[in-house]
């Protein structure tokens, strides 16, 4: 089950039911099933702790991701953690709406837990991520 939270703050997703459906539409698309994925939304300092603590950054993020799942299973599991402060800086950076940054931001923590790397020269997960964003959005 995917689900949603928000720590702070009223929850800023809008067409929850759809992304719901959407990221678990990615999920099979790899041949996995979804386990309890939660994705919470928090601000910059809460983010900057779970960096910091978890990863010893000392620096703002806009997302973290936690995989629970032993790797190449087929349920996938995990906490996506996602600063609103920074998808909102974002979002006026790449002059998009607000939502648009968050659903992309969601779709690049799923294809974490789906075990695609970012660290690395080749633009894979970004490329996946962005057709992904645009299959979305054309579901609208």
């Amino acid at each position: 089950m995917i689900s949603f939270y928000s720590i702070g703050f009223n929850n800023p997703l809008k067409k929850i039911r759809t992304l719901r459906c959407f990221l678990i539409g990615i999920l099979n698309e790899h041949s996995k099933k979804d386990g309890n994925i939660n994705i919470v939304f928090v601000d910059d300092e809460y983010l900057l702790k779970i960096n910091n603590e978890f990863l010893h950054h000392d620096y703002y993020t806009d997302t973290i991701t936690f995989p629970y799942h032993l790797k190449h299973s087929k349920v996938i599991e995990g906490d996506i953690f996602i600063s609103y402060d920074r998808i909102k800086e974002n979002a006026k950076l790449y002059k998009c709406s607000v939502q648009i940054e968050l659903i992309r931001v969601i779709i690049h923590s799923i294809l974490h837990l789906l075990e695609y790397q970012d660290k690395n020269s080749n633009n894979i997960m970004f490329k996946k991520q962005e057709k992904y964003l645009q299959d979305f959005l054309e579901q609208l």
